[in-house]
């Protein structure tokens, strides 16, 4: 194995040229700053290739055989922080305000959770419509550009630190218990949930959109980038639909949205809903 003193560092030439390539791809804002979390962070990566310099590994990312690598870079670099009912604030503004407003003004709704992760935050989603909105049709669509994370959704299988957010009548409803340390979320909430990947910057969004969760994501990206992301979110969306942000996220200064609740928007072309 090699040692971390063998690894060659990368010159501020090849830096600089990834720091584009990243941004280029994903958005993500990379900068001097990030110098000693990218080598540290990567570094697994260049001794699973048996690599010695940074360089050399950058090089082989950007080449055709690399594949996936960019999604490991990009797992490497980023932090897959994530529960279920994830500041359980806005999931109250979800029961409580959000889904009686649809279940009044129309019948079946569509969802996206963007930069899903490991499937949490879509698991509680349906989990919170089934439980106070019964008759509600509906499809979540949840997207990451990690198909690591994405598998782990799909899979959905839990451990017990990771249900531990959730109440002891929620896991009874909503998951099957196979064993002290696991616990799979039932068939009748998977059905609901279809797993993509989706590049934030590259792709194309969904469209038609009634409620878009994307919390915690938009702030690994500067404002440029964060000003298209915040266009092609409207662009998605229906004119009365909803969007959640995370807490550290405002958008009080972008023209396209108006405050709804605490980190919660409509469109600013859209009906208030309040």
């Amino acid at each position: 194995m090699l040692q971390q003193n063998k690894f060659e560092e990368f010159t501020d030439k090849e830096f600089g040229e990834f720091c584009k390539y990243i941004y280029d791809s994903v958005g993500i804002n990379l900068t001097d700053k990030k110098r000693n979390l990218v080598h540290n962070r990567l570094r697994k990566r260049l001794i699973h290739y048996k690599m010695s310099s940074y360089g050399e590994y950058f090089r082989f990312v950007k080449s055709p055989q690399a594949k996936d690598e960019l999604v490991q870079v990009i797992d490497a670099i980023t932090t897959n922080v994530t529960s279920f009912f994830r500041d359980p604030k806005q999931f109250q503004i979800l029961s409580q305000l959000v889904l009686p407003y649809f279940e009044e003004n129309r019948k079946k709704i569509r969802i996206w959770s963007a930069a899903c992760s490991s499937g949490e935050e879509p698991y509680t989603i349906a989990i919170e419509i089934l439980k106070y909105a019964k008759n509600l049709d509906f499809e979540i669509l949840a997207s990451d550009i990690s198909t690591k994370m994405l598998a782990n959704g799909q899979k959905a299988v839990y451990t017990y630190d990771q249900v531990k957010t959730v109440t002891d009548h929620y896991l009874k409803d909503f998951f099957n218990k196979l064993s002290d340390n696991e616990y799979e979320v039932k068939p009748a909430v998977r059905k609901y949930v279809k797993f993509s990947q989706l590049n934030l910057i590259e792709d194309k969004f969904p469209q038609n959109l009634d409620i878009v969760f994307c919390r915690n994501v938009v702030i690994y990206f500067d404002k440029p980038t964060k000003d298209l992301l915040y266009q092609k979110f409207h662009d998605s969306m229906n004119k009365d639909g909803f969007f959640f942000v995370g807490h550290a996220e405002s958008l009080f200064s972008n023209p396209l949205y108006k405050f709804f609740k605490p980190s919660v928007y409509r469109l600013n072309d859209g009906t208030t809903g309040s």
